[in-house]
């Protein structure tokens, strides 16, 4: 069986909504989930980041754009960051990602 993967990330790194908010839209999603109705147990898992934090999609990745210019960020330059982000030793947090060119 797949996972279906819905990531809600905020357009504004500094905010969070609060945990009882949080714990509002888990429960409609668990309601609005294919299969729940007819009793299909639907598994919910909640990853909280208290930093910006880089996100991976994993092999569905096509693009990663600006919303307002169009212009393209290198998918190489993301598979970097992400891997630096793993490295315990170079956290990525908050804005401290250099962007590549043409984005400085």
């Amino acid at each position: 069986m797949s996972d279906h993967v819905l990531s809600i990330i905020p357009s504004d790194p500094q905010w969070q909504p609060d945990r009882d908010t949080v714990e509002r839209v888990v429960a409609l999603v668990e309601e609005m989930a294919p299969g729940a109705a007819d009793g299909v147990n639907v598994e919910i898992e909640v990853t909280w980041h208290g930093v910006a934090t880089a996100v991976d999609c994993g092999a569905n990745l096509e693009r990663i754009g600006c919303p307002w210019c169009q212009a393209a960020i290198d998918t190489e330059w993301w598979g970097d960051l992400l891997e630096a982000a793993r490295h315990p030793r170079h956290p990525v947090e908050g804005n401290a990602a250099s962007l590549p060119a043409p984005w400085r």
